[in-house]
Order: C-alpha cells, then sequence, then structure tokens
C-alpha cells in the first residue's frame, strides 16, 4: 500500500473524531487490529459490527459515523460519560470477549486518547509470542504470515466452539456486514454513503443483519427439509426484519439467498470437510441449490398462466424473461459458484470482479427505479468499467440516477457467505445435528 495513501487515511480519520469531538464529550473509535496489508478484510469488517454491538449494551452511542478506506472498516460513537469508565467497559470486552484480542477499542475527549499506560495497565500482548506487541511489531520479531495465521487461526477457534446454527448464523452476519464495507455501493447503502437511498440508513442496516442472521441462527432441519418449509420460515423473518426495520426492505434478496445456500450446505453435510476442492465444492453446491429451488419453477409457471405476480422478480419475468434472484437460484447459482468464487479469495479481488457482476446480474433493483433503459445502460458501461476510477465513476453514475444495484450486492453477500464456508468447512459443526 502506497505510504502517501496510508498517511491520508490516518489523517481523515483523525479529522473525523475532531469533528465528532466538537458535538460529543467523547468520541469512541472501533477498528480491528489486523497485521500488515491489506486491510480489507472480512473477518476484520465483521469485527467491528461485532463490537460495536457489544460496546452499546455499555455506552448510549449519541452519534454514530462510519467509514470504510484503504485503513479498513472504521466506526466512530460520541457518547456522553465519563472517559475513564468508558475506556474500562471497553478495555474489560477486549480482555474478556474471545475475539476481543483482535480489535482496537480506542476513547478520545478534548484531552486525547486515554491509554492503559494512563491506566496503569500493562500492554496488550503480541499475538504470535504473547510478549509486548509494541515492542515485537518495532523489531519485526514475526513474519507477517505467523502474525495473520494468528489472527485468523483466533477467529476460527472461536468459530469451531459453536454449534453449527450459530456457525451459520455469525459467517451470515460476516458476509452481510462485508458487504456494507465497500469503496463504492452502486447506489446501495455502504458505510461511506446512503448511496441512492434516502429512507434507509446504516442503523436499518444494522436492526436488519440481526434479524436476517437471527433466522439462520433458528433454522432446523426440518425447515431445511424442502423449499416450501424454507419459504415458510423466510417469510417469519422477513417479517421480523421489516418490524426492525420500520417497514423498509434492506435484505429481502439476501435473505433469500442465504436461507437457500445454508439448506443446500445442509443437504451436502456429508461430503462436505477440509479436505474438498472448491471446485467440487462449487459443482456440489449448484446441484444441490438446482434440486432444492426446481420448485420455484411453479412460480414461473403460475404467472406463465396468468396468475398476477406477488414480486417485482415476477414482474420481470413476464416482461422481459427473466425472475432475477429466483432464475439465480433456479440456476444453481451458476455464475457466481463456477465464474467469481475461484477468483475470490479476499476482499480485495472483489474490485477486478464488480464490472462482471454489475454486467451479468439481472438487477431487478435497479430495474424498478429505473426501467430498462438505464439497467441496459449500467450493465454495459459495467462491461466497459476498469479500475477503480471508472468504478468510481460508475458508482457516482448510479447515485446521480437514484439507481441502486440491490440485486448485484445480495449476490455479493452470497459470494462472501459461500466463499466463508468453503473457507472454514473444516471447523463447521456439520454433523452436530445428525
Amino acid at each position: 500500500m502506497p505510504e502517501e495513501r496510508v498517511l491520508a487515511a490516518r489523517e481523515l480519520r483523525q479529522a473525523r473524531i475532531q469533528t465528532l469531538l466538537a458535538s460529543h464529550p467523547l468520541v469512541i473509535t472501533i477498528q480491528a487490529n489486523r497485521p500488515g496489508w491489506p486491510k480489507e478484510d472480512l473477518i476484520a469488517s465483521y469485527l467491528t459490527y461485532r463490537f460495536f454491538g457489544l460496546l452499546k449494551e455499555h455506552v448510549f452511542p449519541a452519534g454514530i459515523d462510519t467509514m470504510y478506506d484503504d485503513l479498513g472498516a472504521f466506526l466512530l460513537l460520541g457518547a456522553d460519560g465519563e472517559a475513564k469508565r468508558v475506556k474500562q467497559a471497553a478495555l474489560s470486552l477486549e480482555a474478556n470477549d474471545p475475539l476481543g484480542r483482535l480489535i482496537d477499542i480506542d476513547v478520545y475527549s478534548e484531552s486525547g486518547a486515554l491509554s492503559r499506560d494512563a491506566l496503569g495497565l500493562a500492554p496488550r500482548p503480541c499475538l504470535v509470542c504473547a510478549d509486548d506487541a509494541r515492542v515485537c511489531r518495532r523489531l519485526g520479531r514475526h513474519e507477517k504470515k505467523q502474525v495473520t495465521d494468528a489472527y485468523d487461526s483466533l477467529f476460527a477457534s472461536h468459530l469451531a466452539s459453536l454449534p453449527l446454527f450459530r456457525q451459520l448464523g455469525l459467517l451470515a452476519e460476516t458476509a452481510m456486514w462485508g458487504e456494507l464495507c465497500r469503496l463504492h455501493g452502486f447506489g446501495s447503502v455502504t458505510l461511506n454513503s446512503n448511496g441512492s437511498h434516502r429512507d434507509m440508513q446504516l442503523t436499518h442496516m444494522l436492526a436488519s443483519i440481526e434479524q436476517v442472521a437471527d433466522g439462520i441462527r433458528s433454522l432446523t432441519p426440518d425447515a431445511m427439509a424442502a423449499l416450501p418449509a424454507l419459504r415458510a420460515h423466510g417469510r417469519t423473518v422477513e417479517r421480523a426484519m421489516l418490524e426492525a426495520t420500520g417497514g423498509i426492505n434492506t435484505h429481502k434478496g439476501a435473505l433469500f439467498h442465504l436461507l437457500i445456500a445454508t439448506a443446500a450446505v445442509w443437504s451436502m453435510r456429508d461430503q462436505l470437510n477440509d479436505e474438498m476442492p472448491l471446485k467440487r465444492f462449487a459443482t456440489k453446491l449448484m446441484q444441490a441449490v438446482i434440486v432444492l429451488a426446481a420448485p420455484l419453477q411453479d412460480d414461473l409457471a403460475a404467472a406463465d398462466a396468468g396468475e398476477a405476480p406477488e414480486s417485482q422478480g415476477l414482474q420481470s419475468y413476464l416482461r422481459y424473461g427473466h425472475a432475477g434472484a429466483r432464475q439465480e437460484a433456479i440456476r444453481g447459482y451458476e455464475q457466481l459458484l463456477t465464474r467469481w468464487l475461484p477468483r475470490f479469495t479476499a476482499v480485495p479481488e472483489l474490485m477486478p470482479l464488480l464490472p462482471e457482476i454489475l454486467h451479468r446480474t439481472w438487477d431487478t433493483t435497479t430495474l424498478k427505479r429505473g426501467g430498462f433503459g438505464m439497467l441496459q445502460t449500467l450493465r454495459q458501461m459495467a462491461l466497459g468499467a476498469s479500475g477503480e476510477g471508472d468504478l468510481a465513476y460508475l458508482s457516482a453514475w448510479c447515485e446521480k440516477n437514484e439507481l441502486s444495484t440491490g440485486g448485484s450486492a445480495d449476490l455479493i453477500t452470497l459470494l462472501y457467505y459461500v466463499h466463508l464456508i468453503f473457507r472454514f468447512r473444516g471447523v463447521l459443526q456439520l454433523e452436530a445435528l445428525d
């Protein structure tokens, strides 16, 4: 990472702290302390979400600011109270939560940051050797891979300690929050912008993520036995999501994809282990999705027979021959599993995939907002996009034209989810309910 970009990102963060301090006595910052580069990482992003939720139990956030940049996800909370008490609550989370070693929670007042030294506490230990982490970092005692492996291992160990559906709920949270952690949202909500959504804010997304993840956690084998039962469970989760967001549809498409993928993974649990190669995983998952999603063909047949379409996807099917999310599932998420998943191993690899995702996705959210012509224009522009400059221009163009690429965002969430399932397949408790 060029040093000037790192310095610019750090300066911007300090400026945001000072801005929030102008209206609040305290500012609490939350960021993962992932070592090395790149900082863009799904686990690191998830940690900011996790500890924001935990910290809210101790401190009421009177103001919230968020950003995502070359240093990863960064959350700022304006708060009242006494700095030492708030810092002690933060230190307690860092010390006692199983993932607390992987997060940095700092407390600022007009006097500056309150340090561990000021509270008479020992420095934080190194992830590799348990000595003073600052000394190890300064002396370069450990290779980058040693430190990042220790970081990832701590997360994997925590994941392994959970029962299966709590594991999958955590991975779903990681995927949904990770989708918000993007430099460019193409009209969708991100940590940097509400995009084209005047009615939707990050707080709605936070509430929705919790409900959808709870929907994954509350799954049972019976609910995943066939699509009708899975859809009934999904409708219950959707109602809870809408109640939590005040009626705003934030993750309906993502919920649909996540439930189908989870049930498909459950159906292939006897074959999934840490020795399964990616190509076989993708093929087996695609086959399982096709079998599970086959009854969705009945929705298309009913629309062909003249039944009034109940969704944007079915309206799209009748008019243009493409059923959006339903069609992706009917096809077994073929392009996601065979084209995108093999090329995605880390968050920085999403950027070169974005033009193809935007071009190949029949996005019914874009269609609803802009019509067929704007959807086709967007897909054509995406085809010609190359590099960060083009993507930034395309994202700004979407916002200027009040378009949102919610369908693409839902597929990015699914891409992250199946990537995480494959990445941590060796610790999933797949036999737990047999």
